[in-house]
């Protein structure tokens, strides 16, 4: 299945042919297309825009960010709490806000991807309460040219329930749609 829709600063790409999608959703405060597994409606990979409590300063964070070679982005450090507000819900880790977290921040990374330079995240959203795993979740966030007040990503999410193998599984899937992108 193509993304026939060009999304933001995605021209296009290529998904699984068994995988649906919905209609692309558009708000003032965000853009969203999300595509779903045949095996299990509750994996998907979503396109989205956020325009919604993005700060200039958390713009000019994650293009700094974006600016420098591919790296790992170490643990705790203050270019990792800078880019939170950017994240959007991953941002809420344990870097970032220790006590009331909701993301388990596994990996952070800058990358190439078909020549452009994005944000890896990859990780788990947990229960507040009990602290168990209920989506993993894997990320790139990509630089919105003259904008600085959006920002774009592309994630899968899988339930935890499922199991770590099936996630491995269906990243395999998502990083074969990433490198089936064409930038604009």
């Amino acid at each position: 299945m193509d993304l026939t829709d060009a999304f933001g600063a995605i021209k296009s790409a290529t998904l699984p042919p068994d995988w649906t999608s919905d209609p692309q959703k558009t708000t003032a405060k965000m853009s969203m297309k999300s595509c779903y597994s045949p095996n299990h409606d509750e994996v998907t990979i979503t396109f989205f825009r956020r325009c919604d409590s993005v700060t200039p300063e958390s713009i000019a964070v994650l293009h700094s960010t974006l600016s420098r070679a591919p790296q790992t982005i170490p643990d705790a450090s203050k270019e990792l709490i800078d880019l939170a507000p950017a994240l959007g819900h991953a941002g809420n880790n344990q870097w970032a806000s220790p006590k009331a977290a909701t993301f388990r921040l596994i990996q952070a990374q800058t990358m190439l991807l078909r020549m452009r330079t994005v944000l890896y995240i990859r990780g788990a959203f947990i229960d507040p309460n009990d602290r168990k795993g209920i989506n993993e979740y894997c990320a790139v966030f990509v630089d919105v040219p003259n904008s600085d007040i959006a920002v774009e990503e592309v994630f899968l999410q899988v339930p935890s329930s499922l199991g770590i193998f099936q996630f491995e599984q269906y990243r395999k899937v998502y990083l074969q749609v990433l490198e089936s992108i064409e930038w604009r």
